[in-house]
């Protein structure tokens, strides 16, 4: 319970008269506050006591704050708004995201797919900061060197907890200014009239068929070229 010697440095207690003199009524405000009708009425009569100031009168079924009511809720109301805001920011940081995660992935996937995820993830959580590493070489980031990461499985690692995210498609293309060039192929062994451009990396070997629709067709280039790195492929 309140002494009277506090009752004045209690701000809730002051966002309540203030809501008496905006409702011009006490028992409307321990109704929607869910307080004793009585208990509210001494309080208030209490804070009048402690302040020396009258806070609220009567005027017909109204009440009514009176001038000194006015001046101390113009002084007080600002701490509590500031008060309220410095304790939702508080809070607010306490319930955000914090730490830091240690990520990785193949350079071309990362660079499509997951960098501008992280740069969105980040901007909704700004205390959440990422290492991320890039590598062909699983190796590279599998070895303890990250805490999440993306790859080509399973490795069966008894030191990763693995979660089966898609199948990998791989599917041959082609710019629209090469088929202008070259022509359009209209079927594997036409490619042997094209030129290819061949990815074949620590985890993707060279491969020389193709299947569609349960047909399995082996197909060669006129010429190729190889890279081990799909970004520069």
């Amino acid at each position: 319970m309140l002494s009277n010697q506090w009752k004045s440095l209690h701000l809730g207690l002051w966002e309540l008269v203030f809501k008496v003199m905006d409702e011009g009524s006490i028992t409307r405000v321990a109704d929607m506050n869910s307080i004793q009708r009585s208990r509210l009425s001494r309080l208030i009569s209490s804070l009048e006591e402690e302040t020396g100031h009258r806070l609220l009168e009567r005027q017909g079924r109204k009440l009514e704050p009176t001038m000194a009511a006015l001046e101390l809720r113009a002084k007080i109301e600002p701490m509590i708004s500031d008060i309220r805001k410095a304790l939702e920011a508080e809070r607010e940081n306490a319930d955000s995201d914090k730490g830091g995660i240690r990520f990785g992935a193949m350079p071309g996937f990362l660079q499509t797919q997951v960098v501008p995820l992280i740069a969105e993830f980040q901007k909704r959580h700004p205390q959440v900061s990422f290492d991320v590493i890039g590598d062909d070489d699983p190796k590279a980031f599998m070895g303890g060197q990250t805490d999440l990461m993306l790859y080509y499985g399973p490795v069966n690692s008894a030191n990763l907890v693995e979660n089966w995210v898609t199948r990998s498609l791989f599917v041959p293309c082609a710019s629209p200014k090469y088929l202008k060039e070259a022509g359009s192929p209209t079927s594997p062994e036409e490619l042997v009239n094209h030129s290819g451009v061949i990815y074949t990396g620590r985890v993707r070997p060279h491969s020389d068929v193709m299947e569609k629709n349960g047909r399995v067709q082996t197909f060669r280039w006129k010429s190729m070229i190889r890279f081990n790195n799909i970004l520069l492929a």
